[in-house]
C-alpha cells in the first residue's frame, strides 16, 4: 500500500483483505502470539497486530470511517432515550430483592424491543441501586451521566400473592413528571404489568410502536408463576458471575423448565449460564454445544425471542463459528436495533470480517446504551490508536480505565496504555506485578509480559518464560523460542567478537 505508483497498490478492498488474511494465517498472528518484526519493518505494526488481535484493521480504507463522527465523548441526549433505575424493594421480606431486580431487568428488556427508543443497559444503572436517600443524586444529574432524555423510577412491594408496583417517568432535563402508574395486582399479573409498562413508557416518550412490536410487548413468556419465580432467582445468581452461584443457577433454571417445558426465557437463561461456565470458569467446550441447542429450542418456541439470538451468536463466537453468527445477529438487530447485547455481537462479527464502518457504528451504539461499561471505550481506544488518532485514543483509554471497577484489570489497562505508546520497558514492571491470568479484552498479563520482554530484547528471560509454559512445544512458542535463541546467539557472537578485537583497534 506504500508503493509510489497507484497501479502497484492493491486495487480493491477485497484484494487487500485477502492478502491480510493470508498474512495472518502464515504468521499465526493472535492476541497471545506477538510477532517479531523483520529488520527494517515498523515495530508499531507488529505491536498493532498483537494487541488488537481481532480488531486489526485495514488501515488505509478505514481512516475515513473511523474519523466519521468521532465525537465529543458523549452526545446530546435524545428525548426518545430512557434509563430504568433499579426498582426499590419495599417488601418486608428483603430476601425478595431478586424479584425487584428481575422486574427492573425485564422492563429494560421489554423496552429494548422498541426500535424507536434507546434504552440504557442494565449494567450501567446498577450503580444507582440501594443508595440511601441522603446520597441519592438528583434525577437531572443521573440523566446527564447516562445521557438520556427520560428516567424511570419505581418500587415493588410483594406480599404473599399480591404485588404493588409504583412507577414514575421523569424528563431528565427538567425533572418534570411525564407519566406514572400504580399497579395493585395479583402476583400472577406481573408479566402483564411488564409489557404494559413498556408500552406506556413508549407512548409517553412519543416513540413509534409498530404492530409487531406491540404484540411482542404483550407476549407473556410463561403462564406458570412458580416457573417464573424460579427463573428470576436463577437470573439473580447467574448475574453474580461466581462459580458456586452459577452452579445453583443451572439447577434453578432446570427446575423452571420442569415446571414449564415451553418457558423460552428459562432455556435462554440456562444457555447463558453454560456460556459463562466456559467463558469465566474454564468449563468444558461441550457446554457451548448445550447452549446452542437450548437457544435453538427457545427460537423454535418463539421465533421473535431476542435473547435467544444474542446468546446463540455469543456461543457461536466463542466456538469460532463466525460464519454462523450472521443470521442470529441480523435477526437480533431487526428485533431490537438499540439493544446492547445485539450491538456487541454485531461488533464482534463486523470485526471478524473487517467491516469497519459497521464495527465502529456498533461499538458506538454499545457506548451510548451502556456508558458506564469499560468495554466500548476500550475498543474505541484501540481503533483510534490504529488510525494514529492518538489524542482521541488516550481519551477513550482513560475513560475505560476510569470506568473499570476491577482493580487488577484497571492496573492492566494502565500498563496496556504504555504498550500502545511503545514504552515496553516502562510497561514491564507493572505487568510483572499482576496475576498472570488477569486480562481485559484480549491479552492476559502473562502474554503482555512475554511480548514486552521480546520487544526489549531480553532473550534469556524470554527463554526462561517459554520453558516454564505448559504449552512450550506449541508452534507459536517454538517460533518465539527460535527468535530468542537467535537473539541470544547474536548477543554472544557480538560479545565474543569484541573480546577478539585487539585493544589498540577498539
Amino acid at each position: 500500500m506504500l508503493f509510489r505508483s497507484p497501479d502497484e497498490r492493491q486495487q480493491t478492498p477485497s484484494e487487500l483483505r485477502s492478502e491480510l488474511r493470508a498474512l495472518k494465517q502464515t504468521r499465526e498472528i493472535s492476541p497471545a502470539s506477538p510477532v517479531q518484526p523483520s529488520a527494517g519493518k515498523s515495530r508499531f505494526g507488529a505491536r498493532r497486530w498483537l494487541v488488537l488481535g481481532g480488531l486489526a484493521l485495514v488501515i488505509a480504507s478505514a481512516v475515513g470511517y473511523f474519523l466519521w463522527s468521532i465525537s465529543p465523548l458523549l452526545g446530546s441526549a435524545s428525548t426518545k432515550s430512557v434509563a430504568v433505575l433499579p426498582f426499590d424493594n419495599l417488601s418486608e421480606n428483603k430476601s425478595s430483592d431478586y424479584f425487584a431486580d428481575g422486574l427492573t431487568s425485564e422492563v429494560i428488556y421489554q423496552l429494548s424491543k422498541v426500535g424507536d427508543l434507546q434504552v440504557t443497559a442494565r449494567s450501567s444503572v446498577l450503580r444507582y441501586k440501594d443508595v440511601p436517600d441522603a446520597n441519592r443524586k438528583p434525577l437531572k444529574k443521573i440523566g446527564a451521566e447516562l445521557d438520556v432524555g427520560a428516567v424511570l423510577e419505581g418500587s415493588v412491594e410483594r406480599s404473599e400473592n399480591k404485588v404493588r408496583i409504583v412507577t414514575i417517568l421523569y424528563d431528565a432535563r427538567t425533572e418534570r413528571r411525564l407519566w406514572g402508574a400504580t399497579y395493585d395486582r395479583q402476583l400472577q399479573d406481573v408479566l402483564t404489568i411488564q409489557g404494559d409498562l413498556a408500552e406506556q413508557i413508549a407512548a409517553a416518550l412519543h416513540a413509534r410502536l409498530s404492530t409487531d412490536e406491540r404484540n411482542h410487548l404483550r407476549n407473556e413468556p410463561t403462564l406458570n408463576l412458580s416457573a417464573y419465580d424460579l427463573y428470576l432467582q436463577a437470573k439473580a445468581l447467574s448475574d453474580l458471575h461466581v462459580k458456586d452461584a452459577n452452579d445453583k443457577a443451572v439447577g434453578l433454571f432446570k427446575q423452571a423448565l420442569q415446571q414449564d417445558p415451553k418457558f423460552g426465557l428459562a432455556y435462554i437463561g440456562l444457555a447463558d449460564a453454560y456460556i459463562d461456565q466456559v467463558k469465566r470458569f474454564n468449563g468444558e467446550g461441550a457446554s457451548l454445544d448445550s447452549a446452542i441447542d437450548l437457544c435453538q429450542q427457545a427460537i423454535a418456541l418463539d421465533p421473535n425471542q431476542l435473547r435467544a439470538y444474542t446468546e446463540l451468536a455469543n456461543a457461536f463466537n466463542l466456538k469460532g463459528l463466525f460464519d454462523r453468527m450472521e443470521a442470529p445477529v441480523s435477526k437480533a438487530l431487526e428485533l431490537a436495533p438499540n439493544d446492547w447485547d445485539a450491538n456487541r455481537m454485531a461488533a464482534a462479527i463486523s470485526t471478524e470480517f473487517r467491516r469497519q464502518k459497521e464495527m465502529y457504528a456498533s461499538i458506538r451504539k454499545c457506548f451510548e446504551t451502556n456508558p458506564f461499561d469499560s468495554w466500548a471505550p476500550y475498543q474505541l481506544a484501540l481503533i483510534c490508536w490504529t488510525v494514529h488518532e492518538t489524542d482521541l485514543a488516550e481519551k477513550w483509554m482513560q475513560r475505560a480505565i476510569n470506568l473499570e471497577q476491577n482493580v487488577a484489570k484497571r492496573q492492566l489497562m494502565e500498563n496496556e496504555r504504555l504498550v500502545y505508546r511503545g514504552d515496553y520497558a516502562g510497561a514491564l514492571p507493572g505487568l510483572q506485578l499482576l496475576p498472570p491470568d488477569v486480562k481485559t479484552q484480549y491479552s492476559a498479563a502473562a502474554d503482555l509480559v512475554l511480548f514486552c520482554t521480546m520487544q526489549v530484547g531480553d532473550w534469556s528471560s524470554v527463554i526462561r518464560i517459554i520453558e516454564a509454559k505448559a504449552d512450550k512445544d506449541s508452534p507459536t512458542n517454538l517460533m518465539r523460542l527460535t527468535l530468542a535463541l537467535r537473539g541470544t546467539r547474536s548477543a554472544l557472537c557480538r560479545a565474543s567478537a569484541l573480546r577478539m578485537v585487539p585493544r589498540n583497534a577498539k
